[in-house]
């Protein structure tokens, strides 16, 4: 036995050391016959037949699931004119993306700037995009933009995130929908599991200046493919609104931070 050391540990250990005798060095250095196990010709073709359907197993091929379609180039067909955009009047112009108040072609929901709105805060300048209430898919990641508004170049980023749809009570005949986000029971049937409806063809699209200076959005729900002439472009219901803008979220912890003995009906209360 043996006190050292070994890779990866501070303290050391004991360890024991085995050494071939003289015995043992002579019969390996020495000639010896070695009987093997006699293999039938049953046994090779059973083996050989074995390795044949083996290789003969083709490798199945993932392939990506297309929506047929571009987004970009609808993108820059809304940004081109300024007759394809609304001014946004209410939160219901952001907090569902893809149903609108306005006629075709006002698709694509538009902000001067931002920091007149209501539920502005500087802590977060992307607040219309935060506070959709409908669950978003995977984000994607920032991209850049040069698109030409109304005869004059402009350099914007775009972000988009695919609808996330809703749940839905399986209760027969019950109405109840809300977000994906949400965790809890249909309270009308809480013995109910909540379903997940059919993927919406919904992508939302939300664009910034390059110039931080810059406080223009432009915000919508769209479509790769197919018109969006109707009000709704939805393929599911629209819950209510649940998720707490960022805002009433930042004024809760500053109040708190300037008196941590608020209580949760003096929040209420204001």
């Amino acid at each position: 036995m043996h006190i050292g050391t070994c890779q990866g540990r501070v303290t050391p250990i004991v360890f024991n050391t085995f050494s071939l005798t003289t015995s043992g060095l002579d019969f390996l250095s020495s000639a010896h016959d070695v009987l093997l196990p006699v293999i039938s010709n049953e046994v090779v073709k059973v083996v050989s037949a074995t390795c044949k359907s083996s290789t003969s197993v083709q490798k199945v091929k993932l392939t990506r699931q297309s929506k047929g379609t571009h987004l970009l180039p609808v993108i820059k067909n809304l940004l081109s004119s300024k007759s394809n955009w609304f001014t946004i009047d209410s939160v219901d112009d952001y907090y569902f993306p893809g149903k609108f108040r306005t006629p075709y072609p006002q698709r694509l929901a538009f902000a001067s700037d931002i920091t007149t709105m209501p539920f502005y805060v500087p802590e977060n300048e992307h607040f219309l995009f935060t506070d959709i209430q409908i669950g978003k898919g995977k984000l994607r990641a920032a991209r850049s933009l040069k698109v030409a508004i109304d005869g004059k170049e402009e350099h914007l980023i775009y972000r988009i995130a695919p609808c996330g749809g809703v749940k839905a009570c399986l209760f027969d005949g019950c109405s109840y929908t809300v977000s994906t986000r949400e965790l809890k029971s249909c309270p009308d049937h809480p013995e109910s599991q909540l379903k997940n409806e059919c993927e919406c063809p919904v992508e939302f699209v939300y664009i910034w200046p390059e110039n931080k200076d810059d406080k223009r959005r432009w915000l919508s729900g769209i479509l790769r493919q197919g018109n969006m002439t109707t009000d709704n472009l939805h393929n599911h219901p629209l819950q209510q609104a649940t998720k707490i803008p960022f805002k009433v979220i930042s004024d809760i912890q500053k109040s708190l931070e300037n008196d941590s003995t608020l209580k949760t009906h003096d929040i209420q209360t204001g």
